[in-house]
């Protein structure tokens, strides 16, 4: 058989993988390996309102910012940024 497509080089070949953004609260939370469920049971919260303040459905009390910062190691700054995550 003879092969009909022409062979591009592979330096000229790019591979976009879809990013979406995801919250800090998101990031910083799967960096920990921690569910939303653990999470929420950490700073005393639900599972639903840890969901709502990564989808920045409620605005999160500083209080509540302030200890999910220190438990995940990073800042408020942070934790308030939007992050680039690449799907599988």
């Amino acid at each position: 058989l003879r092969a009909t497509a022409r062979m591009v080089p592979t330096e000229y070949v790019f591979i976009l993988n879809p990013v979406e953004k995801v919250s800090g609260i998101t990031y910083y939370r799967q960096k920990a390996g921690l569910s939303q469920y653990e999470l929420g049971d950490a700073l005393g919260i639900t599972q639903s309102k840890v969901w709502q303040y990564e989808n920045s459905d409620v605005k999160c009390p500083v209080k509540i910012l302030y200890r999910m910062a220190c438990l995940l190691g990073t800042t408020i700054d942070e934790l308030l940024r939007e992050y680039d995550y690449e799907c599988a």
